[in-house]
């Protein structure tokens, strides 16, 4: 239910569809990671030491990079509200821009 009304949503926009695609793709790695550890855990390997490891490179990934998570995550939220529309007339102090589309 959830998949029609997201697909039919990205139907009528392209950014959506783009940003759901990476949605997807990331909840999909995640799944199959977990089913990658389960089995290894289940063959015998220790993965306690391998789940200690990612958390830590988290860590590290998230204090080294916090512009880009950061920019990362403003990007998927402009394409997510569409804050700007076609024909939208924008001014700042002094300047003052208006989007045109060609026809």
């Amino acid at each position: 239910m959830a998949t029609t009304y997201a697909r039919r949503r990205a139907a009528r926009n392209v950014g959506l569809s783009s940003a759901l695609f990476l949605i997807r793709w990331a909840i999909r790695t995640i799944v199959w990671s977990v089913a990658f550890l389960f089995l290894l855990d289940n063959l015998g390997v220790n993965v306690s030491a391998l789940i200690a490891g990612l958390g830590v490179g988290g860590i590290a990934l998230g204090l080294a990079s916090p512009g880009v998570i950061r920019d990362l995550l403003g990007s998927l939220s402009v394409i997510l509200d569409r804050p700007f529309v076609i024909a939208i007339s924008l001014s700042w102090a002094t300047y003052r821009a208006q989007s045109r589309t060609s026809a």
